[in-house]
C-alpha cells in the first residue's frame, strides 16, 4: 500500500514559510505523495444557493500548478498530485506545458489528475461553457497526449477544445514528461464519467462529493445540454 497526503488548501493560509515546512513534514514523515485540490474562483452562496459542494467564496486555494512549481525543489523524493486540475476551465495547450514543465522539473514526480468540475458561477466567471465540459474534456485529452509527443501538432479549429479557429495550427515548444504515454487521471463518479476514465485517460480517483450534492447540482441545471 502507497500512502499519501493531502495539501490543506483551505487551512494553510498565504504564508510561504508554512507551506514548504508542511511539504517537507509530510515527506519527512514518509508519504509517497502530496496532493492538492484545484479551485480558482469561489461563489457566494447567499447569491449561489444552488451551489452545495464544499467551498465557499472565503476559501483560500493556492494556485495548484504555480503550487507545484514551487514545491518541486523542495520535496524531491514525493510524487506530486493533483486531484484534480478542472481542465475545461483552462487552455489546453497552455495546461499541456505547464503539467509538462512540472514533471520535468520534478524528475517525472507529477501524477496528473483532471476533472470536469461542479461548479458552474466558477466556469461562468472563467468564460467558459459549462454546458459542454464533458465533450471539450475529452477533446483536451486527446489534444495533450499528442502535445506531449515528439513533432509538431496540426489541429484543424472548430472543435470545441480549440473553438472558433478555420485554419490548421501547429504548436511549438513543448517539453514532453519524463515518463512518455502516461496519459492523465480524472475523477469518476457517474456513468459517463467512468466510461471517460476508462476510455480516455489512464485510471480514476474516486470523487469523494456527497450523493445530496450531484443531486442539487442536477436540478439547478436542468434543461442545459449533458457534458
Amino acid at each position: 500500500m502507497r500512502v499519501g497526503a493531502v495539501f490543506p488548501q483551505t487551512e494553510i493560509g498565504p504564508d510561504p514559510a508554512a507551506v514548504r515546512a508542511y511539504a517537507e513534514g509530510v515527506q519527512e514523515l514518509g508519504f509517497v505523495h502530496l496532493m492538492a485540490y484545484d479551485h480558482v474562483l469561489g461563489a457566494d452562496r447567499e447569491t449561489h444557493t444552488h451551489l452545495t459542494g464544499p467551498y465557499r467564496a472565503e476559501d483560500q486555494f493556492h494556485e495548484i500548478l504555480v503550487l507545484f512549481g514551487y514545491l518541486a525543489t523542495i520535496v524531491t523524493g514525493m510524487e506530486l498530485v493533483t486531484g484534480v486540475v478542472i481542465a475545461p476551465q483552462r487552455q489546453t495547450a497552455l495546461l499541456a506545458k505547464q503539467a509538462a514543465e512540472i514533471d520535468l522539473l520534478t524528475g517525472g514526480r507529477l501524477r496528473f489528475g483532471l476533472g470536469i468540475g461542479w461548479n458552474d458561477v466558477e466556469y461562468e466567471a472563467l468564460g467558459m461553457d459549462f454546458s459542454n465540459r464533458g465533450r471539450r474534456f475529452e477533446e483536451q485529452i486527446e489534444l495533450m497526449r499528442k502535445l506531449c509527443k515528439p513533432g509538431e501538432v496540426a489541429r484543424r479549429g472548430g472543435g470545441v477544445a480549440r473553438p472558433g479557429r478555420d485554419a490548421p495550427h501547429a504548436l511549438h515548444d513543448r517539453r514532453g514528461p519524463r515518463r512518455p504515454g502516461r496519459p492523465p487521471r480524472a475523477p469518476s463518479p457517474g456513468p459517463r464519467r467512468a466510461r471517460r476514465a476508462v476510455t480516455v485517460t489512464a485510471g480514476r480517483r474516486p470523487s469523494g462529493s456527497r450523493p445530496g450534492d450531484r443531486r442539487a447540482a442536477r436540478r439547478h441545471r436542468r434543461g442545459r445540454p449533458r457534458a
